[in-house]
């Protein structure tokens, strides 16, 4: 139950979403004339980050006829607020609910039985100088760089504001790869980006042509949890124990975020603290071992990949009856997986579980079960039972 979010690397969005095209199965004609040409058409059964030059209002079916007949077998398009997919397939107007499609929009699109083996050129572009549909903080977008080919990546992220854009990817028409390591970019090419977080810290450094490319999109993670500290002692003398509190518990977290949903589950076994006087209260540490679970909805399978020790810390105050605060902190790593495509791991570490304010009979074998404060949205309790000595 970590106090650190994650956010879901775009591979996993594309995917999931490719198992919903699979349900299309024939290409609807174009319901009236256009006027523009969709840019970067899929080729057939691969995936491509599509851009269409024309009219705002043109009709997605209209918009997309113009990879060819039978080209395209499914597009999707990201809302930026609210990080809602919209779909078409042809043919499935029941399953259907992107309807018209704006100038420079960009979609996922998945290439059908009638692509050409060569789609995916880039148009000559126009140069309005400025990325068009920039992510909102800690939100993805599929923005479009309406500029010069040539472009480099930082320079055109810069126009959606300083440090506004933590990372973009782009994915390989050929290999099927997400990539960070972006090169220079073309005109009216459409990028998968994560907005930086409000306030930005210190951003995460934008794709150039220094920067190493991660194998695949990596999780991140961030915190606003700050650790509790371990008061000091002020007395060099070694004060003698009173009691001993031995503390167990279970709890869950689950996340929705919005391309997939985590469970986090943490079980802390009976654990045994020593409490010692000091500074007018009782107070004692321990290192303990919880076991950690980590799971998610289908398609995606997610694991626990490894695990540290986690660090409990006990306070009370008061005489009788005794007031608890507790905190654990934790790290482990976790995996995230669409099976026999791609797996992607991420990094946790925090406080995973707190009590506040659990009050207990001085007195030997006294037990109490209080919920879980913290991680916000956590269920769950946590035992404890004083032992005199």
């Amino acid at each position: 139950m970590s106090s650190y979010r994650f956010r879901v690397a775009p591979v996993a969005a594309t995917l999931v979403l490719g198992t919903l095209a699979l349900v299309a199965a024939s290409q609807a004609g174009p319901s009236g004339a256009q006027q523009g040409n969709m840019l970067n058409c899929p080729q057939a059964d691969k995936w491509a980050i599509s851009v269409w030059d024309g009219l705002s209002g043109t009709e997605a079916a209209d918009a997309l006829a113009t990879c060819g007949a039978d080209a395209v077998d499914g597009a999707y398009s990201l809302d930026r607020q609210t990080q809602v997919w919209s779909r078409w397939f042809p043919g499935h107007p029941e399953l259907s609910n992107l309807a018209s499609l704006n100038d420079r929009q960009g979609l996922l699109a998945l290439g059908g039985a009638g692509a050409a083996a060569g789609a995916g050129s880039l148009a000559a572009a126009p140069a309005a100088n400025q990325m068009q549909n920039c992510p909102p903080p800690e939100k993805w977008s599929i923005a479009v760089w309406d500029g010069p080919s040539g472009t480099a990546p930082a320079d055109a992220m810069a126009t959606c504001g300083v440090v506004a854009v933590a990372i973009a990817y782009s994915i390989d028409p050929q290999t099927q790869e997400w990539y960070g390591n972006l090169p220079p970019l073309d005109a009216l090419e459409g990028l998968l980006a994560l907005g930086a977080a409000a306030p930005p810290g210190t951003p995460t450094p934008l794709p150039g042509g220094s920067t190493p490319a991660p194998a695949s999109p990596t999780v991140t993670a961030t915190s606003t949890a700050t650790p509790t500290a371990t008061p000091t002692a002020t007395s060099t003398a070694t004060p003698t124990p009173i009691w001993t509190l031995e503390i167990e518990g279970s709890g869950m977290l689950e996340e929705d975020y919005g391309l997939v949903s985590t469970t986090f589950t943490v079980s802390l076994s009976k654990t045994r603290i020593q409490l010692q006087e000091g500074d007018g209260r009782l107070e004692g540490s321990v290192t303990a071992n919880p076991d950690y679970g980590f799971g998610c909805e289908l398609p995606f399978t997610c694991s626990l990949v490894s695990s540290s020790p986690s660090d409990v810390h006990v306070t009370a105050t008061g005489l009788n009856p005794l007031i608890f605060e507790v905190s654990a902190e934790g790290h482990f790593v976790g995996e995230i997986c669409l099976p026999d495509v791609a797996c992607q791991t991420g990094e946790w570490a925090g406080v995973f579980m707190t009590v506040s304010q659990c009050s207990l009979p001085a007195q030997d074998g006294a037990s109490v079960s209080c919920p879980i404060a913290q991680p916000e949205g956590a269920t769950g309790s946590v035992t404890l039972t004083l032992r005199k000595g």
